[in-house]
C-alpha cells in the first residue's frame, strides 16, 4: 500500500488523502482509494504514514485549509481491509500555536495508538495517547530544555515508546519511561471525532 494525496479541480480547491494498493510483484496498480476531510469543502487531507492492524489500516493524516498549512493538525483515521471508513480523529493544536508543525503515529501492542507533535510555535513534544475504543487517555509535555521536533516514533517489545527527532538543531533520541521528563508534565489539549468520506 502506498499513501498520499491527490488533487482534482474538478471536485474541489483542495487535496484528497489516497492510498493505492500496488501488485508487489510486477509493480501494477490494483485499485485507489480516495478520501476527502469532512464536510468542510475547503479542508484538504494529505495521507501520510500507513500501518497494517489487526482488522484494516491505520493512517496518519495531516488535515489543513486548502493547498497550505493554515489550522494544519495531525489525524488518525483508521479503515477496515476493504478500505471503508471506521472512524476518524483529529488533535488539537498546541496552545500559543496556530498550526502543528511535525508529528508521528504509531500503533500500540493494545489496539490504540501514540500521537506525538509540535506546534509552529511550541517548544516541546506532546504526547496523546489513544486507546483502542478510540477514547483519549492522556496528553503530556515533554519538559526538557531547548525546543524539540518530532521525526519518528516506535513502541519498543516492553510497551514502551522511542522517539527520534531533533532538539535546538540536534540529533534527540528519547526513550519515554513513565514517570521521566520525557511525558510528565499534564497538559490539557484534546481530539475531536471528525468526518470523512470516500469518494
Amino acid at each position: 500500500l502506498v499513501s498520499g494525496a491527490a488533487y482534482d479541480p474538478n471536485l474541489g480547491d483542495r487535496y484528497f488523502g489516497v492510498i493505492h494498493k500496488v501488485n508487489k510483484n510486477n509493480g501494477n496498480l490494483m485499485r485507489s482509494w480516495h478520501y476527502a476531510d469532512g464536510a468542510d469543502t475547503t479542508r484538504s487531507c494529505w495521507f501520510r504514514d500507513i500501518y497494517a492492524t489487526e482488522n484494516g489500516y491505520m493512517v496518519m493524516v495531516n488535515s489543513a485549509q486548502q493547498l497550505g498549512t493554515v489550522n494544519a493538525q495531525v489525524g488518525v483515521i483508521n479503515l477496515t481491509k476493504a478500505g471503508d471508513i471506521v472512524s476518524y480523529k483529529r488533535f488539537n493544536i498546541p496552545a500559543g500555536s496556530n498550526r502543528m508543525a511535525t508529528s508521528s503515529v504509531f500503533p500500540t501492542s493494545d489496539g490504540g495508538y501514540m500521537v506525538a507533535q509540535t506546534g509552529n510555535n511550541s517548544t516541546h513534544i506532546i504526547w496523546q495517547r489513544v486507546d483502542a475504543s478510540g477514547a483519549l487517555l492522556w496528553t503530556n509535555e515533554t519538559s526538557l530544555a531547548g525546543t524539540q521536533t518530532v521525526g519518528r516514533i516506535a513502541q519498543n517489545d516492553n510497551g514502551r515508546f522511542t522517539l527520534a527527532g531533533d532538539n535546538n538543531q540536534q540529533m534527540l533520541m528519547l526513550a519515554l519511561n513513565p514517570g521521566t521528563s520525557c511525558y510528565d508534565h499534564e497538559v490539557s489539549l484534546g481530539a475531536t471525532d471528525e468526518t470523512a468520506s470516500r469518494i
